[in-house]
């Protein structure tokens, strides 16, 4: 590595920038690192949606699959229709699979009855998603990124657009 002398002839001054040069890249220095936090979101978010397989196991499944979706929604009876809207709703915590709730309203209900309970359900669950990023959104977001990376996003949108 060759080192130049500045214009006072220092060399002591370039190798103190090149320590805190390499002093940005080490973890846990100055540097904030945005990344580990992502990383830890979506392990986080990886158990909580796996817990329900945990506790409940192979019944969970069946209770979504075509068949479990029919018998349990026929158990409701005349409430069956709410109950669809309620799973869709319930799709934002819980991993419920809609296409399977969606199809079991279409057949149980028809077409008209099982769509319209499906498309209520599947507008309550976008409108209530839409008021908790209203809410929240933001917030959380500055929580989960850094506040320098927020910014750095919301300029990117300004540019390009959304």
């Amino acid at each position: 590595m060759s080192r130049e002398r500045n214009d006072s002839g220092d060399e002591l001054s370039d190798i103190s920038s090149e320590a805190s040069s390499l002093s940005d890249r080490v973890p846990g220095r100055a540097r904030h690192y945005p990344t580990r936090r992502l990383i830890w979101l979506a392990l986080g978010l990886a158990i909580l949606f796996l817990i329900p397989f945990l506790i409940w196991g192979k019944e969970f499944g069946a209770w979504f699959s075509a068949e479990g979706a029919i018998r349990r929604l026929r158990a409701w009876g005349p409430l069956g229709g709410l109950a669809v809207v309620g799973l869709l709703v319930s799709d934002l915590f819980l991993p419920v699979p809609t296409t399977g709730i969606m199809s079991a309203a279409g057949y149980l209900y028809g077409v008209w009855m099982g769509g319209a309970c499906s498309a209520v359900g599947s507008m309550l669950s976008g409108l209530i998603a839409y008021w908790l990023c209203l809410v929240f959104g933001r917030r959380v977001a500055g929580r989960l990124a850094g506040a320098k990376d927020l910014s750095r996003g919301e300029a990117l949108f300004r540019r390009g657009g959304a």
